[in-house]
């Protein structure tokens, strides 16, 4: 009788497992209502603090019995927080960027762009594109320079020697430059002077600068007169925003370099940009050699592309666009690879993002990590930062005339390790809201959140708040105090209305009983203001100050919000590839799907999706549902940023396709967001980033099942001639049997049986041949036996070598070879390690995992513990350890 069918063909499935950006602190509240002449987007940087991993370590380290406060090896990361606001009647800014000093006795071990993640972290984000602006000499005309030195460089062939007369660049590629950015130079040295106390000030301290633009800017910032605190960028504000009269009238200390034009428009060419370097396309400063700044390697960043000096307004030599809305530079992911292994150079002063564009009401975020390589002081360890915006993109009927250095006004703050504090807004007119817009008379309800994040106790502690200016009196309500330890008692006195009519103006204070906190101790504070603000387009400030006994001069963190026509709208957004691992020359498909969850229409969402570089050959497309809509129905590249009209309840999906490099390792990490467009108020910016990670498992085996006996006969089936068993056979349909680091001949065997009789015994051999770009570890090893078959439990009894099994008397069912044409080590069928190799019985559970349930025995084989890894093929064969085979046999029934 002949068999079932089933084995007369292989069918055993084997598996293994293997603008302006305000930095309020410490200065008093205002009333800004943008100039109708001015014109340009500053940054007001309204708080610095501990990241919530930091916190959360001083916090169990304090309250652990260990010893409090930072410690030497620690990781410490910030986060800098700042908004971009309007001068005058803009809608968005060219770029913007942010300065983070590092101190003494600490290394850069992480640098990113963050956003909330609205589960209490921060996530890495790309940079905005840069604002659109002239790719020419802008608005403002071709410009007059006097220096002496040329524009070339390195890289660059002449454009303009000698004096730099009329020697213009392109606005745009002075802008194009985003990403993050590192100094060595000790001109980008943190200078403080005349104080001592290591910290920054607003306005007192550092170098005096004379912008062009300085009066419109100061008014915002709340100073009268502007500082920067390193002596580069005193250099370009003078050299390239400032006029020679201004510097010469500006007292006390600031920078020696001279004026070279009318400190307004375009810079020369290859000059004037604010990340000027080795990695820039504007690579020199105003010495006419090129800049301090090198380039970290970071997602989405873009590298300028000058080809030549502004021939015109809109135009540029050797460049064909012609516009003056133009993105000028490309997509780069050079730089220094940052990690905690790879840290910056100790020499490293000075970490500068440039972000992009900028929309005045966002809130924007930068994160900073640190690894302290010395103990920090008692007293504290001191970080500063400020930050600063550009000049105006070309929106509609505004113009964008300048270089950044017309506007160098920088905002300031700093944080002290010893005391935690941060002031948010959580509601709106009693809706839950972030406050970046607001309407007009809008209660806003703030939460202050402070700690002692120090290693001892901080005596005579004070927590005070400073009204808006646009308050009536006695404006504060519902104060609430939540989980504060030591009780915070905060009695309500009588409050004065602000005054905005005043310079500087004033809003009334309320201040807590003092307090002694212990390391790890703090609370929360929430309480609700009203405000009488009518002025749309102005800006409401609340400041929230934490002083001790032993630092008197305090902390302080602000919260800021723009009066606006609110449009409201909750943008949402969600990203997966449906994969948690995926292999080299896979493909690979994202899903991105954007909602509006809010009540109003949105018009013109800004989606970007930067692709990781590993991922090639990328195309996209965009559907929406039903009266919404994409700007771009597809397209091709790996750096994505495109637009969407969202109804109410509306969806836009993009589906990206593409192949993950076959040399690719690692992991996957893509990141996608959408933005609101201007005037549009996102009450939620939590749901704002959506990230996917997939793992590459660079790591392949291949596996080729052949018969390689019948009944002990290697050579063909004793009961049909035509059936060879030592030859190679190629198996339709599959390319797994050809790769060509298969040893020569290896793959002996039969794939069709053909005639099979009960009583016969088969033989299989299973082939594996690793063959991905990364070795192999831990294999293990799972085929079912075939249904109607026994598995032979004595097939190799009595055969050497052994696999060192620690049980006695006991049978040898299966065979192993590693980089041999025969076996290496029989093994038994026992649980008995070292021995490699266990039989399963029908119904029991194998150790590995399977192609399905055991129903009728189960071979396991832990194929590589002992050494742990199966080396990658690099030739045919070579090394010895990529290949091998398991062999076993059943009986038919």
């Amino acid at each position: 009788m002949r068999a079932n069918s089933l084995h007369t063909k292989l069918i055993t499935r084997i598996v293994l497992s293997c603008i302006l950006a305000i930095a309020y602190s410490g200065i008093t509240p205002w009333l800004y209502t943008p100039q109708a002449n001015a014109h340009s987007v500053a940054q007001i940087q309204t708080t610095k603090f501990l990241a919530p991993e930091t916190v959360n370590l001083l916090k169990t380290r304090a309250t652990s019995g260990g010893t409090a406060g930072l410690q030497q090896g620690d990781l410490v990361s910030y986060i800098i927080q700042f908004s971009p606001v309007a001068n005058g009647n803009v809608a968005i800014g060219a770029g913007g960027y942010v300065t983070d000093y590092i101190p003494a006795g600490s290394q850069v071990v992480g640098a990113a762009i963050v956003q909330p993640d609205g589960n209490g972290n921060y996530i890495a984000v790309p940079p905005e594109l840069p604002g659109t602006i002239s790719n020419g000499w802008g608005p403002r005309n071709q410009q007059t320079y006097n220096a002496s030195w040329t524009t070339t460089d390195s890289t660059y062939l002449t454009a303009c020697s000698g004096v730099l007369t009329n020697c213009n660049g392109s606005l745009a590629q002075i802008y194009a430059d985003t990403g993050i950015f590192f100094s060595t130079d000790t001109r980008t040295q943190v200078n403080y002077a005349t104080d001592t106390d290591g910290i920054i000030k607003q306005g007192t301290n550092g170098y005096n600068v004379s912008p062009t633009a300085e009066n419109q800017l100061n008014p915002i910032i709340g100073q009268s007169n502007a500082t920067t605190h390193n002596q580069w960028d005193a250099d370009q504000t003078n050299a390239f925003g400032s006029t020679q009269a201004a510097i010469t009238g500006t007292t006390g200390l600031k920078s020696s370099a001279s004026s070279i034009g009318s400190g307004q428009g375009a810079a020369p060419y290859n000059a004037g940009s604010a990340v000027a370097g080795t990695g820039s396309g504007f690579k020199l400063d105003n010495t006419g050699t090129v800049g301090p700044w090198q380039r970290i390697a970071y997602l989405g960043s873009r590298i300028g592309n000058p080809t030549g000096r502004a021939t015109s307004a809109t135009t540029s030599a050797g460049d064909p666009l012609n516009s003056n809305i133009a993105i000028v530079g490309t997509y780069t992911s050079a730089g220094w690879n940052l990690s905690e292994t790879n840290p910056l150079p100790p020499a490293t002063n000075a970490v500068r993002w440039a972000l992009g564009r900028l929309v005045p009401g966002q809130t924007r975020y930068s994160k900073i990590t640190l690894k302290l390589t010395s103990p920090p002081a008692s007293s504290g360890f001191i970080n500063n930062s400020e930050v600063f915006g550009g000049d105006s993109a070309q929106v509609g009927t505004i113009n964008g005339n300048d270089n950044p250095w017309r506007y160098h006004v920088p905002s300031v703050a700093q944080n002290n390790s010893n005391l935690f504090l941060l002031k948010e807004i959580i509601k709106v007119n009693g809706q839950s809201s972030n406050g970046e817009l607001i309407p007009t008379n809008a209660k806003i309800t703030y939460r202050v959140t402070y700690l002692n994040t120090g290693n001892s106790a901080q005596n005579n502690v004070v927590l005070s708040d400073t009204l808006p200016c646009q308050t009536a009196a006695n404006s504060v309500s519902n104060i609430n105090t939540q989980n504060t330890n030591p009780p915070l008692t905060i009695s309500l006195p009588s409050l004065a209305a602000g005054n905005c009519s005043t310079t500087p103006t004033t809003g009334a204070t309320f201040s807590s009983a003092p307090v002694t906190l212990n390391p790890g101790t703090g609370g929360v504070v929430e309480f609700d203001v009203q405000t009488n603000a009518t002025t749309i387009s102005s800006y409401i400030v609340n400041r929230a100050k934490l002083v001790s006994q032993q630092l008197p001069t305090g902390i302080t963190s602000n919260a800021v919000s723009t009066v606006a026509t609110i449009t409201p709208a909750d943008l949402a957004i969600t990203k997966t590839d449906n994969l948690t691992i995926t292999r080299p020359d896979n493909s690979i498909t994202y899903t991105i799907a954007i909602k509006n969850n809010g009540s109003s229409n949105v018009t013109g969402a800004t989606v970007t999706d930067i692709v990781p570089s590993a991922i090639t050959s990328v195309s996209w497309a965009c559907t929406a549902t039903a009266s919404s809509s994409c700007s771009a129905a597809s397209g091709t590249g790996n750096n994505i940023s495109t637009t969407v009209n969202l109804i109410n309840g509306g969806t836009a999906t993009y589906t990206i396709n593409g192949t993950v490099d076959p040399n690719a390792t690692g992991t996957l990490q893509n990141t996608a967001t959408v933005s609101a467009p201007v005037g549009i108020s996102d009450s939620n910016s939590g749901n704002n980033t959506a990230l996917d990670t997939t793992k590459i498992i660079g790591a392949r085996l291949v596996l080729v099942k052949r018969i390689t006996a019948i009944n002990g006969n290697r050579t063909q089936n004793p009961h049909d001639s035509t059936v060879a068993l030592n030859t190679v056979v190629n198996e339709p349909g599959t390319t797994d049997d050809n790769d060509p680091k298969w040893l020569s001949g290896y793959l002996v065997g039969a794939i069709n049986g053909k005639n099979i009789y009960p009583e016969d015994v088969i033989e299989y051999t299973i082939y594996f041949l690793s063959n991905g770009i990364t070795d192999v570890t831990n294999v293990r090893f799972c085929d079912l036996v075939p249904a109607n078959t026994n598995f032979v439990t004595d097939a190799f009894n009595g055969l050497t070598p052994t696999d060192g099994g620690s049980s006695t008397n006991v049978n040898y069912g299966v065979a192993l070879a590693i980089g041999s044409t025969t076996p290496t080590a029989y093994l038994t069928n026992e649980d008995d390690a070292p021995d490699r190799g266990r039989f399963f019985a029908a119904g029991t559970t194998p150790t590995a995992s399977c192609s399905a349930i055991n129903t009728n025995g189960a071979v396991v084989v832990n194929v590589a513990t002992s050494p742990a890894t199966l080396a990658k093929a690099t030739t045919a064969g070579s090394p010895t350890n990529s290949y091998g085979f398991i062999r076993f046999q059943t009986r038919v029934n």
